[in-house]
């Protein structure tokens, strides 16, 4: 069975997902099904499903007792008892969906024409869409379906003084819409920029001149989502940045977490495009992006900041030269690193620091303490090493290293467009150990090429250098 989509399914369950699942079972099905006896047999191996006792014929054995393997029997019970788990996991996962719950009962309760009940649970309903709540991807789509159950009622009564709620009914559909259509927009115009993919994106013009003209109708969400994809299609005009960021920060209350984050990113995403035009204006603005993140909580998922915004705060703080307060961030924020990496990050984080600083001794003793697990880690620290030997004017350890990385990159297949970016440091250091610097030529045909490459590492520096 190893391999097979049943055990991969069960892996992932823990103990107590694992007890309700063969609880839900036996309670839906008789004991002396073999199915719920292979649930049982491999229970046994809830610690590790990796045992060969969990191999096809060794199961087969104890379910089928005194019969002869039969694979094709066996690949059944599988699938049925698969089929099983499938079932109670779709169950669960709505029942853990209160809204989904009711909007379900309303239904029930409408069809079955039980007027009290079905009352009872709109009241409920209206009740907590009163508190406090928080914008989500189904937020709308929600309100959506519970209009069309109110409309679906006013109708079924026959009650022709009632108004059918046709415009609630609109208004909730549009609103889903509008949220949905503008995030697709963003993303498919994100992932243009960074790939050779283009899509066509039907109704987008016309959505955003309909926007324009009816902006102050639409609730923040949809606003926002409306700024962010103004600052991809009309970048120049600062105004549409400045709007996203004011709605993402007044409605850290209301939208939610996942909302959050990906706007936060299209407001980083408006900021880097601005840095890579030359705009060093915006170096601030998005260290104050992330300043905000952070006091407002954006940025910490679960107690957890990622490895990526880490480094990039500290990238940003220490470009500024802001070198105190980014060493306080250093050591503050670590602890909310995820522990298998959090030594690694500190100590490279703090070498990026002293580097910034031109304390180039104290960079190699602090990258020797990073362990390289991390592949992109990996590839990093030998940047920083590579940029540390020039620097102190090692020329023979930095050849040497030079000659060892363009090695690994070539056996390295996974790294994407990353790879490009590495290849291209690596061409451009080897041309700055070669360069004349006091042939003004020379240098100014470097600068220029390092300037329209596009996919580089490290640019600065080597704009630093010449």
């Amino acid at each position: 069975m190893q391999g097979s989509k049943l055990l991969d399914l069960l892996a992932i369950l823990n103990r107590v997902e694992l007890e309700d699942l063969r609880n839900h079972i036996h309670y839906q099905n008789r004991s002396e099904n073999k199915s719920v006896l292979l649930l049982d047999y491999i229970f046994q191996f809830k610690e590790d499903f990796t045992k060969p006792a969990l191999e096809k014929s060794v199961a087969y054995s104890e379910v089928f007792k005194g019969k002869k393997y039969n694979d094709t029997s066996m690949r059944r019970c599988m699938s049925r008892l698969f089929d099983l788990c499938e079932n109670y996991i779709a169950g669960s996962e709505v029942l853990r969906d209160e809204k989904r719950q009711q909007i379900a009962l309303m239904a029930f309760y409408r069809e079955r024409n039980l007027a009290k009940h079905y009352k009872g649970v709109l009241r409920n309903w209206q009740h907590s869409q009163a508190q406090p709540h928080s914008v989500d991807l189904v937020f709308f789509y929600n309100e959506f379906l519970v209009e069309r159950e109110i409309s679906k009622n006013i109708f079924q009564k026959q009650d022709r003084a009632a108004e059918p709620n046709l415009q609630q009914i609109s208004q909730s559909l549009d609103n889903f819409y509008l949220m949905h259509k503008l995030k697709i927009c963003c993303s498919s115009i994100n992932y243009q920029l960074l790939s050779n993919t283009q899509y066509e994106l039907p109704l987008m013009d016309e959505l955003v001149a309909y926007l324009k003209k009816n902006e102050a109708k639409q609730p923040p969400i949809v606003c926002a989502y409306f700024y962010a994809l103004l600052t991809l299609v009309e970048s120049d005009n600062e105004m549409h940045f400045r709007k996203l960021s004011t709605l993402l920060f007044a409605n850290t209350q209301t939208f939610h977490p996942d909302e959050q984050g990906d706007l936060f990113v299209l407001s980083q995403n408006y900021c880097i495009k601005r840095i890579n035009k030359g705009d060093e204006k915006y170096l601030h603005e998005l260290l104050e992006l992330y300043k905000t993140g952070l006091d407002k909580g954006l940025l910490l998922k679960k107690g957890f900041l990622s490895p990526l915004d880490y480094k990039n705060i500290v990238t940003l703080g220490t470009r500024l030269q802001f070198f105190e307060w980014t060493e306080n961030f250093i050591k503050t924020y670590s602890k909310h690193l995820n522990q298998t990496i959090r030594d690694s990050y500190y100590h490279y984080n703090l070498a990026r620091l002293y580097f910034g600083k031109k304390d180039f001794d104290q960079v190699l003793t602090l990258l020797n303490r990073v362990d390289h697990q991390e592949v992109f880690v990996m590839l990093d620290v030998k940047v920083m090493m590579m940029k540390t030997y020039y620097e102190l004017e090692e020329i023979e350890p930095l050849l040497s290293l030079v000659e060892s990385f363009r090695i690994l990159l070539s056996r390295k297949k996974s790294l994407g467009y990353h790879k490009m970016r590495y290849q291209n440091f690596l061409k451009f250091l080897r041309q700055m150990i070669r360069l004349d610097f006091n042939n003004k030529t020379e240098k100014a045909n470097f600068k220029t090429e390092v300037e329209q490459t596009r996919q580089i590492m490290e640019r600065d520096w080597f704009l630093e250098k010449v």
